[in-house]
């Protein structure tokens, strides 16, 4: 997890805590040999949430935001899985500010 500034509801959330619950990588292709082109497909999809704070977290509060990040993009793949979607999370603008590892 991540804590980061954090903007929703027209405020900023100070060293609000962002949490990655689920992350896959899809690839799949289509086709019927030489008869039809091969359309491939590949996706990134990453689930998260984010909470006002360390405390709401830990308290189990229920967080601010919960959704999704998909995008058809894959990114540079990390050493593992949840360091490439902390990764990509952390690349979008919603998180880049005051960004820090936890």
């Amino acid at each position: 997890m991540f804590s980061c500034d954090y903007t929703d509801f027209g405020m900023t959330f100070n060293a609000a805590i962002v949490v990655v619950t689920q992350a896959n990588i899809s690839y799949n292709t289509s086709g019927m040999g030489a008869a039809e082109d091969d359309q491939e497909n590949s996706n990134i999809n990453i689930s998260y949430r984010v909470y006002v704070s360390q405390a709401a977290y830990d308290a189990n509060s229920n967080p601010l935001k919960d959704t999704n990040y998909n995008s058809d993009t894959i990114p540079s793949f990390a050493t593992d899985m949840k360091t490439t979607a902390y990764n990509t999370l952390k690349s979008l603008t919603e998180f880049s500010t005051n960004t820090t590892d936890i």
